[in-house]
């Protein structure tokens, strides 16, 4: 199944997701370009703020980090030190065929700069 979610920022940062459309017609090209492991747990160190969720979010995260130059190019989540970090992220962060099959309750917290969620051509099958 293939959602589209947008991502609506309260005052309070919390984020709630509403589901705008689910269609089929990316079905046949997702499962070629997912990725392994993508759903699973991520571990990037007790403490850390990345600790624990859904490890194809946090590969995207981290993209983000590097693309807004908090992170460099070779360091990866265990060096990601305070959620406020996560606040460098603006704008849109696509998720498009990165394997996903659920979205864990706090996958997106700290995200506080990011107005859009792009899930497309996922088979996300679990919601919190």
């Amino acid at each position: 199944m293939s959602i589209l979610v947008k991502v609506c920022l309260a005052a309070t940062f919390a984020v709630a997701i509403v589901v705008l459309a689910v269609g089929a017609e990316d079905r046949g090209q997702s499962a070629s370009a997912q990725t392994s492991g993508a759903s699973a747990t991520a571990s990037c160190g007790t403490g850390n703020p990345l600790h624990g969720r859904t490890q194809g979010i946090v590969d995207v995260i981290v993209a983000g980090l590097k693309s807004a130059g908090t992170l460099s190019a070779s360091e990866t989540c265990s060096d990601v030190t305070d959620v406020a970090d996560l606040a460098d992220i603006t704008g849109t962060l696509s998720f498009r065929y990165a394997g996903l099959t659920q979205i864990r309750a706090r996958d997106f917290d700290g995200l506080t700069g990011v107005t859009f969620l792009q899930l497309r051509s996922n088979d996300i099958a679990v919601l919190p």
